[in-house]
């Protein structure tokens, strides 16, 4: 692979990564493939085998650096300790298995691909590519979403599953999409050509789109992630801007009512999504329960924990909460170090798009991802999360400094 195609790959592999999950949700489901055929994880290997490829390639040809180095260390460690917790629970359980493949096939490639695209540094292409990544995937979704009758997962079914697209499924993405849309719109630096102009009025639009379809199927975490992320670009923008404040106040007062229309006139409150939202307010939902079996499989061994991955010889499953999953795993201890971890990733990026302006798009994804996991998903699957801290590992403030 020549030099001017690396540069411009890597930006792709980004995106391929953090589109991955919701991209080969709406393929695999427009061509009527069931999620459960396991054609996604085809595409999982298939991404694998070329990020392998690629390291293999710089490991023969002396191109690895010590921080990238480093990360391929810290994830062989953290299969080993995966491994380890299956010798002492004897986990032959289906979660188990998955997740242990999903690091190897999806985890450790995404973690590669940051390393390499902090050495890169190419935002420009990333800029490029990001609107026709959004405007596809989301467009893919959509029709997909009428195509296979699952309008109803999102405004009448309550849990129904088809093929793979629930209402988590919509919900998270669309929330993705407001985020990526976010970053697109007020802070991408892109040429100021006519198409560049349609892109930007395109995902202005899909920004309410998004915000309505997370309403319509009910996805709570989703709507977290959506209050958050506005908060967080509202403040970036009243810090930025000299009559910041003052024009805050005239978005606000311009978006609350069209937001109010939008959602009287699709008739969002009718639907239940939002009955599903409001129920979970009001009543316990069945994750208490898994949050109770995660503390108190936690208080089995407060300060070490069990072993990574253990605690699905405890429930069966994640807790659909990344910090009792890592109190379970890794015990008071481990879960310090990490969230410690994370909160210098978080500041590292926020010093970082001080220097490099697109390095915003990552703080973005990185908040949105930690309140999806929150919620739901698996750490140890999170291809996004993976991506993100290796990227800020490997990325040298010194150098991003001299660049600019």
């Amino acid at each position: 692979m020549n030099k001017l195609l690396r540069i411009h790959f890597i930006p792709f592999l980004v995106l391929v990564v953090i589109f991955f999950d919701e991209l080969f949700h709406a393929l695999i489901l427009a061509v009527g493939v069931s999620e459960s055929s396991g054609v996604k994880q085809y595409g999982a290997i298939l991404l694998a085998l070329i990020v392998y490829a690629i390291l293999f390639k710089d490991l023969f040809g002396g191109k690895i650096n010590k921080r990238a180095w480093r990360v391929l260390v810290y994830c062989s460690a953290i299969l080993f300790l995966y491994l380890f917790s299956s010798i002492i629970y004897g986990l032959g359980q289906d979660k188990y298995v998955t997740y242990l493949l999903c690091l190897g096939s999806e985890s450790i490639p995404a973690a590669y691909i940051g390393a390499l695209f902090a050495k890169s540094g190419n935002w420009k292409a990333l800029d490029n590519m990001l609107p026709y990544f959004i405007i596809f995937t989301t467009l893919l979704m959509g029709v997909v979403v009428v195509n296979n009758a699952v309008l109803g997962v999102m405004l009448k079914a309550t849990n129904e599953d088809s093929g793979g697209l629930n209402y988590q499924t919509v919900s998270y993405y669309m929330a993705f999409a407001f985020t990526y849309c976010c970053y697109y719109v007020f802070y991408a630096k892109i040429p100021k050509s006519l198409i560049n102009k349609c892109l930007k009025v395109s995902c202005s639009v899909l920004l309410f789109l998004s915000v309505l379809a997370c309403l319509a199927s009910g996805g709570r975490g989703a709507l977290v992630v959506i209050f958050v992320i506005t908060i967080f670009v509202l403040f970036n923008y009243i810090k930025s801007s000299k009559a910041g404040i003052f024009k805050a106040i005239l978005i606000i007062a311009f978006l609350i009512p069209f937001a109010f229309f939008l959602v009287m006139y699709f008739d969002i409150m009718e639907t239940n999504g939002m009955g599903r939202i409001m129920d979970n307010m009001t009543d316990s939902s069945t994750r208490d329960g898994l949050y109770k079996t995660a503390f108190d499989a936690f208080l089995s061994s407060p300060i070490w924990g069990n072993g990574l991955g253990s605690v699905f010889s405890f429930l069966g499953i994640y807790s659909h909460n990344f910090i009792l999953d890592f109190l379970v795993e890794a015990g008071l201890a481990g879960a310090i170090i990490m969230l410690l971890m994370l909160y210098n990733n978080f500041r590292k990026l926020n010093t970082l798009s001080k220097y490099e302006p697109a390095c915003i798009f990552f703080v973005l994804v990185f908040i949105s991802t930690l309140i999806n996991h929150s919620f739901s998903n698996y750490w140890a699957a999170s291809m996004k999360l993976f991506l993100i801290c290796s990227f800020t590992y490997c990325s040298s403030i010194k150098r991003v400094r001299m660049n600019t």
